[in-house]
C-alpha cells in the first residue's frame, strides 16, 4: 500500500506514553506551603494563644474553660469522624466491588453492546460473544430465527423491528453488519440478485439512522464486507465459469493499474469471448453495486449518520475487481479526510475487533503488541485468500483497535503474538519452535497468543502434535487456526485484549472471565484442530462412502449431524483438556465447512 493511500489510523507508529502525575504531586509547584505565608500568620496566633492561657488560669473562668475544653474535644472527635467517613466509604465500596464483581479500573463501566451479526454461522453469532465474555463484556444479538439460514437470505423487516426494540439507549454501541440487514447475510450478499433493489434498501437504512433518537454515549458502527473474488459456488451457472471469471477479474484490475500494458488486452478479449455476456454482466455488476454501497456508507460517515464505517475485504488475492473497489473506496475516504472510515483485510473476525475497540477502555499508548514469526522469511508472503502480506494485516488490525483513543486510558499488558506459518519444519524444529515460545523473555504478567496460519481451514496438525493438545495452553494463553490466516490472526488479537481486561476484574466478574477464557481455549482446539484438521477429512470420506454430497447435505442433514456427534465425541475422549465436559456437535448449515459446538459441565 502506498504511503499516500494509508489511512491515518494505519501509521504503525506507537504514540509516546503520557507521563501521569504521581499521587500527592501538585499540578502547580507554587501551590505548596509558602514560608512567608506561614510567618505572616504566626504573630496573631501567638498573641491569641497567650490570651487563652490567661483566661484558662483565672479561677472565675475555670468551669467555663472546662466546658470549652470539653466542647473542643467533642468538636475534635466530630472532625475526626467526618475525616474518617470518606475513608470508610472508600473501603466499603472496595468491599462491594470484591463481592459484586465490579472492576477496579477507575470506575469504568463498559457500554451495552448490540450486535447484528454478519451471518448465522457460529463464528459470527457465538465467537464474538465468547471473546467479549473473556473481558467481562456482554453482547446482545438477535435470535437465529430472523437471521439468514444458509442459502435462504434474511429479510430486512424483522431485523429492523429487532433493532428498534433493542437499541436506542444511552451508553450503547451498535455493531451493525450491512450484509445481514440489507443483503441477506454474507453468503447471499455475494449474489448480484440481492443488489437489484439496493437503492431502496440503502434509503431504508438511511431513514432508520436518521430516526435514531440522539442519546449520550451512543455509537453506531456499520460494517460492510465486500464480495469475494470467486463467484458463488452455489450459483451453478456462474460457477461453471469460475476460472475464467477469476482470471478476467484479476486482469481487469491490472489493466486499470497499468493501461499501457498491451499484453493484457488480448487475453482479456479471449476470456470475454469464452464467458457468456449475461454471466459476465452479473459478475461485474456485483462489484459496481458493492462500490455504490460502500460510497453511501462513506457519505453517511461524513454526514454524521454513523459514528464509524468499517469496510472489510473478504476472500481475495493480490488482484481482482473486489480489491479495486476496496482501494478506490479507500482513496476516496483519504481524499475526504474521513477519520471515521476504516478499511481492513478480513471478514468474520472484524466484529470481535469492533466490539473490543468500542467497549474496552483502550488507550492510544497501550498498543503493546509484539509479533514474532516462528518461520522467518515469510513477512512479505501473501497467504491464500489474502490480498496483502500478513504483516500488513496485523498492523491494520492493531492500529484499528487503538486509533483515536486518548492517551493514558486503560492499564496495558505486554501482548505477544507468535505466527506458525510454514509447513516445512521437521518434528524437531517444531518442538524447538514451541520451546522458543515458552522460553521467550516476556515480562511477568504478559499475555501470549499463537496464530496457526500454516494451513487454510484448520490447524497445522503436525505442529500441534509436536507437543500434544493437552499442553498447548502451557505455552500460550490464546490459540486460533481456523479458515484464513487473517481470521486466525484477528481472533488471537481480539482474545488477548479481552483477556487483558479480564485480568483487571475482581470477584464474580473475574471468575466468570476465567471460565470464559478456559471455555474459549477448549473451543478453539476442538474446532480448529480436532474437527477441521483431524475429523473433517474422515467425515468427507464417510459421506462419499454413503453416497451423498458433503458440500450440500440436502435431506441427509440429520444423518450428518448424528455421524459428526459420534465421530467428534470419540476423537475428543482421550484428551484431558476436554474431560469433565459434555459436548453437542452439529452442522449449523447443511454442509461440512463449519461446525457448531455447545459445551456443558458434566
Amino acid at each position: 500500500m502506498e504511503e499516500s493511500e494509508r489511512h491515518p489510523g494505519l501509521s504503525g507508529e506507537r504514540p509516546a506514553p503520557v507521563r501521569h502525575r504521581p499521587a500527592g504531586e501538585s499540578a502547580n509547584p507554587g501551590s505548596a506551603a509558602d514560608p512567608e505565608t506561614q510567618q505572616t500568620a504566626s504573630a496573631p496566633e501567638t498573641e491569641a494563644a497567650g490570651n487563652r492561657r490567661e483566661e484558662e488560669t483565672s479561677p472565675g473562668n475555670f468551669r467555663r474553660n472546662a466546658m470549652r475544653r470539653a466542647g473542643r474535644r467533642r468538636r475534635s472527635r466530630q472532625r475526626l469522624l467526618w475525616l474518617a467517613l470518606p475513608l470508610m466509604l472508600v473501603f466499603s465500596i472496595l468491599g462491594l466491588w470484591r463481592f459484586a464483581g465490579s472492576t477496579p479500573d477507575a470506575g469504568y463501566t463498559p457500554p451495552r453492546v448490540v450486535l447484528l451479526p454478519l451471518d448465522s454461522r457460529p463464528v459470527n453469532t457465538e465467537l464474538p460473544i465468547q471473546l467479549a465474555s473473556a473481558g467481562g463484556i456482554s453482547v446482545t444479538s438477535p435470535e437465529a430465527a430472523i437471521l439468514d439460514q444458509f442459502l435462504t437470505p434474511s429479510q430486512p423487516e424483522p431485523l429492523y423491528e429487532w433493532l428498534k426494540a433493542n437499541t436506542g439507549g444511552s451508553d450503547e454501541v451498535v455493531i451493525l453488519h450491512v450484509n445481514q440487514l440489507l443483503f441477506g447475510g454474507l453468503l447471499n450478499s455475494r449474489e448480484e440478485v440481492q443488489y437489484r433493489d439496493a437503492s431502496d434498501k440503502l434509503l431504508a437504512l438511511q431513514d432508520y439512522l436518521l430516526q435514531l433518537p440522539p442519546k449520550p454515549n451512543q455509537k453506531m458502527v456499520l460494517i460492510y464486507i465486500l464480495p469475494r473474488l470467486l463467484p458463488s459456488q452455489y450459483d451453478q451457472e456462474m460457477w461453471a465459469y469460475e476460472k475464467e471469471l477469476t482470471e478476467l477479474s484479476q486482469l481487469k484490475h491490472k489493466m486499470s493499474a497499468d493501461p499501457e500494458d498491451l499484453s493484457l488486452y488480448s487475453r482479456v478479449y479471449e476470456l470475454e469471448s469464452a464467458v457468456p455476456q449475461e454471466i459476465r454482466h452479473r459478475y461485474e455488476t456485483l462489484y459496481v453495486q458493492a462500490y455504490n454501497t460502500g460510497l453511501n456508507l462513506l457519505d453517511w460517515a461524513g454526514q454524521g449518520y454513523a459514528d464509524e464505517v468499517l469496510i472489510g475485504l473478504d476472500d481475495s488475492a493480490e488482484y481482482g475487481l473486489n480489491i479495486k473497489v476496496f482501494n478506490d473506496l479507500k482513496s476516496i475516504a483519504a481524499q475526504r479526510g474521513l477519520t471515521k472510515a476504516f478499511f481492513l483485510h478480513g471478514a468474520d473476525e472484524l466484529a470481535a475487533l469492533a466490539i473490543a475497540r468500542h467497549s474496552l477502555e483502550l488507550g492510544a499508548d497501550s498498543a503493546t503488541f509484539h509479533l514474532t514469526w516462528l518461520t522467518p522469511g515469510q513477512e512479505e508472503t501473501i497467504f491464500p485468500y489474502e490480498a496483502a502480506p500478513l504483516r500488513q494485516n496485523y498492523a491494520e488490525k492493531v492500529n484499528y483497535l487503538y486509533y483515536g483513543k486518548p492517551e493514558g486510558a486503560g492499564s496495558p499488558l505486554e501482548k505477544y503474538i507468535y505466527l506458525n506459518s510454514g509447513q516445512e519444519l521437521s518434528a524437531e524444529e517444531m518442538t524447538a519452535a514451541w520451546e522458543a515460545v515458552r522460553n521467550d523473555r516476556r515480562p511477568q504478567g504478559s499475555l501470549a497468543g499463537l496464530a496457526d496460519v500454516a494451513k487454510v481451514n484448520g490447524s497445522w496438525q503436525p505442529f500441534i502434535d509436536a507437543i500434544g493438545v493437552d499442553k498447548v495452553y502451557d505455552y500460550v494463553d490464546a490459540y486460533a487456526g481456523w479458515n484464513t490466516a487473517g481470521n486466525s490472526l484477528g481472533t488471537v488479537i481480539a482474545q488477548l485484549v479481552f483477556e487483558e481486561r479480564g485480568q483487571s476484574l475482581t470477584g464474580t466478574a473475574a471468575r466468570e472471565s476465567r471460565q470464559a477464557i478456559k471455555a474459549l481455549q477448549r473451543l478453539r482446539l476442538l474446532d480448529d484442530y480436532l474437527y477441521q484438521s483431524v475429523v473433517r477429512p474422515e467425515f468427507i470420506q464417510w459421506t462419499k462412502d454413503q453416497g451423498f454430497n458433503y458440500l450440500v447435505f440436502g435431506d441427509r442433514w440429520q444423518e450428518a449431524n448424528e455421524k459428526i456427534q459420534a465421530m467428534m465425541a470419540e476423537a475428543a475422549a482421550p484428551y484431558e483438556l476436554f474431560k469433565g465436559f459434555s459436548y453437542r456437535f452439529r452442522f449449523p448449515w447443511p454442509r461440512y465447512f463449519e461446525i457448531g459446538i455447545q459445551e456443558a459441565r458434566e
